[in-house]
């Protein structure tokens, strides 16, 4: 369980990195 629970904790870390990085890019074009 602890593993199937790290890992949903890593893909959604994973997904708020993906948004946090193109949201970085949008700020920076500007």
């Amino acid at each position: 369980m602890a593993k199937i629970i790290e890992g949903k904790i890593v893909g959604r870390g994973r997904k708020i990195a993906i948004v946090v990085s193109k949201f970085n890019e949008f700020i920076t074009e500007r």
